[in-house]
């Protein structure tokens, strides 16, 4: 029995060695791959964040320090060529751009403002403009909004009704406009109203003690066309100077004109609008619609060039008149767009008009040298 009872406690005694044996070897190789994962994530960072966090004298910091040391030579060498690339595709660059840059007038230099920033003048956008279209003016959303914004201004110096509807011609650009005025109300405490500046498109009325009524005015753009006024600039002076008159006018009255003749020749379209004495708003050339033969019509005029078509700022081709397609007069009038009294401005921006010439050239022989490099390698772009 006694051998028995030892037998049976040497076999207890030897699985509880076996187990704790087993528990040690598994916390040893559990211990050794948390190790192996501390290491791997500290080798994974910079040099700096290493240093950082290992002892000043290690085996693990001197590797590390060692190859972040290598490191920083190979950034260095490829700094250095990455530098000369860049030096000599730099220089290149200059060497090409060279030829236009100095033969570019001055007021035509490439401006260091973008195009879409606020605060670059009206001068440098449009040479901007101007260089990047090749001297040759193209229409953009920049001199639609210009045009827009100064015929507003134009209009604010004038008296209208409520949803009346005004045309406005824009002599600069050889633009007619269509603008709807509207009136817009608001309600503002008394105490914060200020003193009334006399401003004709502000009118203010009082409610009570408490509040005041304010009528403010505003010019809804709805459409434009191309047009043509006198072929000289400036203001009308005198019969027979070939100039546009400016200022406000009203219809006098809508006449047929598609039979009606200038030195032979039956140059008005379909309608005739007269503004004032013999200036009027009416077509450009014969209306084939309404003269039917207009093939075989001696008197047949063909339509000139409208709107700006040889950076033609500020006058077109009429002696006087504003003259517009023909389909543009035909539906306005039968449409009831125009009609008796319906107003006209006409107006030009003489300092606008200014620059735009300076800046764009009407024929090739006043073109820069620099125009026919760049017309030739470079290739035109779509806005």
């Amino acid at each position: 029995m006694n051998q028995i009872g030892v037998a049976i406690a040497m076999q207890k005694f030897d699985q509880g060695r076996r187990r704790i044996v087993k528990r040690n070897r598994n916390m040893f190789f559990s211990s050794v791959l948390i190790l192996g994962i501390s290491l791997n994530v500290l080798l994974s960072k910079e040099p700096d964040a290493v240093s950082s966090s290992l002892p000043a004298k290690g085996v693990i910091h001197e590797i590390n320090r060692k190859d972040s040391t290598k490191n920083n030579y190979l950034d260095i060498g490829a700094s250095k060529v990455n530098s000369e690339k860049a030096y000599n595709d730099n220089n290149k660059n200059n060497l090409n751009s060279s030829k236009l840059d100095n033969n570019r007038s001055e007021h035509h230099a490439i401006s260091s403002t973008p195009k879409d920033s606020k605060d670059a003048s009206l001068e440098n956008r449009i040479s901007t403009y101007a260089y990047d279209d090749f001297y040759k003016f193209r229409d953009n959303n920049f001199y639609k909004d210009l045009r827009i914004s100064n015929a507003q201004k134009q209009l604010s110096k004038y008296a209208f009704k409520n949803n009346e509807m005004v045309f406005v011609t824009d002599k600069t650009f050889q633009k007619t406009m269509l603008f709807q005025i509207r009136d817009n109300y608001t309600i503002t405490p008394l105490d914060s109203v200020e003193t009334m500046s006399g401003d004709i498109n502000q009118t203010y009325l009082y409610y009570g003690q408490f509040s005041v009524a304010k009528l403010s005015r505003s010019y809804r753009f709805i459409e434009e066309f191309d047009c043509s006024t006198g072929k000289n600039h400036g203001n009308k002076t005198r019969f027979g100077d070939a100039k546009t008159p400016e200022g406000i006018f009203s219809a006098l009255s809508i006449e047929t004109s598609h039979n009606n003749t200038f030195d032979g020749y039956k140059v008005y379209g379909p309608y005739f609008v007269r503004l004032v004495n013999s200036i009027g708003f009416h077509g450009n050339g014969t209306d084939t619609v309404k003269v039917k033969s207009w093939k075989s019509d001696r008197a047949y005029k063909e339509p000139e060039p409208i709107g700006i078509y040889d950076n033609n700022f500020g006058h077109g081709l009429s002696h006087g008149c504003i003259r517009q397609d023909n389909s543009v007069v035909r539906r306005l009038v039968e449409s009831s767009t125009i009609k008796n009294m319906t107003r006209f401005v006409v107006y030009e921006d003489t300092n606008l008009t200014s620059i735009l010439n300076k800046n764009y050239w009407s024929d090739d022989k006043n073109r820069p040298v620099s125009y026919t490099y760049h017309h030739s390698s470079v290739e035109r772009k779509n806005e």
